[in-house]
């Protein structure tokens, strides 16, 4: 297994917007997913199949270097390390196992382990050094290594606004307006923390327009005669197959959408969308972003949420990521089968929105709804979640 080369990449704006949130007890932007399954992991066999897929995955062991614009991801950190964890009841991960990841001084990627049966693994990242799709594509190939395959790596050093430039050129996304309502009234918790409800369900096959469909849904129900912005994802590597990066290229897909909206004219607007490459824009502080002090960026995002808490306002009333993995056999070793793929909201997200991320793996939908406790009351979540079953069953 050929090492590759030291890794460096700048270090995008999107990327200081999430350090800017880390504090020191471990709130901030992570990524977490959590791998379901039945079967007995040996730790010695974990840890060298995760040094075997970093040696091929700088972007596993990066470490933050520079400042200001100066400011680079650097492959010179640790590998990523393993930890094992005690089970705990009604909770995967509880918050007291959600550990500051260190951007200076590293690993910003660990993994940890959960013993017995049925086993569970545990991919966990600084936001600002992988998105989701990373982390997943770093996972696929961890459990290659587990199966004693070649893992894949990566091949490009690009970050998400080097390539936005390589792919569609140079282009900015107008400013949201933080204008875009709350769906429900103010609780009287004064928590920023994250709180969540969770659904499960099996299907026969995957939902079809599920995003689509659910934002409709929320609309209609919770609109109140009013127009609601949504955020969506969109992994933006499906329009350059040829590189493989675990950066951040996720770019946002904003729409606009009141009481009268239809699902299948919402998913073709969405398919014309990803098709034109419409939403591929750089944001609007890219390039004199970077020179904004880390400790001034969190100051002014504080600020920005306490506006927000204070208006019943954001940039988007909900946020909605869907995956899908229509088969686990990437996610699969002789000595584990994932079943189940939960995603792990972050402890702490200051944004005022409610958000719903669905991991589907085959017929089994994972979907969890969160948001601050100072956004949103956990029964608010729960009529969230009701609806979104109601939605499924419709499938």
């Amino acid at each position: 297994m050929k090492e590759q080369p030291l890794y460096s990449r700048r270090l995008a704006f999107t990327e200081r917007m999430y350090l800017a949130t880390l504090r020191p007890d471990g709130r901030g932007l992570t990524i977490q997913f959590a791998f379901h399954g039945p079967g007995s992991l040996d730790p010695k066999a974990l840890e060298l199949a995760l040094a075997n897929a970093a040696v091929v995955h700088p972007g596993a062991r990066l470490r933050l270097q520079g400042r200001l614009g100066w400011t680079r991801w650097v492959s010179d950190g640790p590998t990523p390390r393993l930890r094992e964890i005690p089970r705990s009841e009604g909770v995967t991960c509880p918050e007291r196992e959600q550990k500051r990841l260190d951007p200076r001084t590293g690993p910003t990627v660990e993994l940890l382990w959960i013993r017995g049966e049925p086993g569970c693994l545990i991919f966990r990242c600084l936001h600002s050094v992988m998105d989701g799709a990373g982390l997943l594509l770093f996972a696929e190939d961890v459990f290659k290594a587990l199966r004693r395959e070649e893992p894949k790596g990566i091949n490009s050093s690009l970050c998400d606004s080097e390539f936005l430039i390589d792919t569609v050129g140079k282009r900015f996304r107008k400013t949201i307006p933080w204008n875009s309502p709350a769906l429900f009234e103010a609780p009287q918790d004064s928590a920023s923390t994250n709180h969540e409800v969770r659904v499960l369900k099996v299907l026969p096959k995957p939902s079809s327009n599920l995003v689509a469909r659910l934002a409709v849904y929320l609309a209609k129900t919770w609109g109140n005669d009013q127009r609601l912005r949504f955020m969506v994802p969109s992994n933006a590597r499906n329009y350059r197959r040829e590189i493989l990066s675990t950066a951040n290229l996720s770019y946002p897909l904003f729409f606009e959408l009141d009481a009268h909206a239809n699902s299948e004219v919402v998913q073709k607007e969405i398919f014309q969308s990803l098709v034109k490459k419409d939403f591929l824009r750089l944001d609007p502080l890219e390039l004199k972003g970077r020179w904004i002090p880390l400790g001034v960026l969190r100051l002014m995002l504080d600020a920005i949420y306490i506006m927000q808490r204070i208006s019943r306002k954001g940039f988007c009333s909900i946020f909605i990521s869907h995956i899908q993995f229509p088969q686990a056999k990437n996610f699969c070793s002789p000595a584990f089968e994932t079943t189940r793929i939960e995603y792990i909201p972050a402890r702490e997200f200051k944004f005022g929105t409610i958000s719903i991320v669905s991991v589907v793996l085959g017929g089994v939908h994972d979907i969890v709804v969160f948001a601050p406790r100072n956004w949103a009351k956990l029964d608010d979540l729960r009529r969230v979640a009701e609806g979104i079953k109601e939605v499924l069953e419709e499938n």
